[in-house]
């Protein structure tokens, strides 16, 4: 079947909860966050993954004769829309969401297409992959290593297929499947 985006409405945070009859019309994925900005407008954000079902709506509306992604092509970026006023539909057309590079303003193409990192906050986790992202593999090696004290290692995968990877998680990664060949580049301090 299709992953679909479905809303249940409750009185208490804690539920019970009823489900609407039908899911958000033009969503996929699962797994949504809401967001309730400043001005009062909701948004959800969906998507941000490579593999599975989305492989088929990679042309931006649902094929399922689409095959699995290669290595090398960029994964489906994370999704989002603005939410009607009562919460229950898009406003608008979920639209990509894009990372810009604060140096220009513009969406960051640094040569990173997937960023991953591993520490003990996922707060700094979010924001350093996002940070390395845009940095691009040699900024991310260089801020890794005069930053030791952060403690945190990161995975890249790069627009060439390649990975590069921090020597703390070396040991405990192992690439599969089509990445099993993939070259990989360990950052030592």
């Amino acid at each position: 079947g299709i992953f679909r985006i479905g809303v249940a409405v409750g009185d208490r945070p804690e539920g019970p909860f009823v489900p609407q009859e039908k899911p958000i019309e033009g969503s996929f994925s699962i797994d949504p966050c809401a967001f309730l900005d400043d001005d009062g407008r909701a948004y959800l954000y969906f998507g941000g993954i490579w593999g599975g079902q989305l492989d088929k709506y990679v042309s931006g509306s649902y094929d399922p004769s689409a095959g699995r992604q290669k290595k090398n092509e960029i994964a489906i970026g994370p999704m989002f829309a603005p939410l009607s006023d009562d919460l229950l539909s898009f406003a608008a057309t979920p639209r990509p969401l894009e990372v810009l590079d604060p140096e220009t303003g513009k969406p960051a193409h640094s040569g990173v297409v997937s960023a991953t990192v591993i520490g003990t906050s996922g707060t700094m986790c979010d924001a350093l992959s996002t940070a390395l992202f845009v940095m691009g593999a040699e900024r991310a090696a260089a801020f890794w290593q005069t930053h030791a004290d952060a403690g945190f290692d990161f995975v890249l995968v790069l627009e060439d297929g390649s990975l590069v990877m921090t020597e703390g998680v070396e040991s405990s990664f192992t690439p599969v499947d089509s990445w099993a060949s993939a070259p990989i580049e360990v950052i030592r301090r």
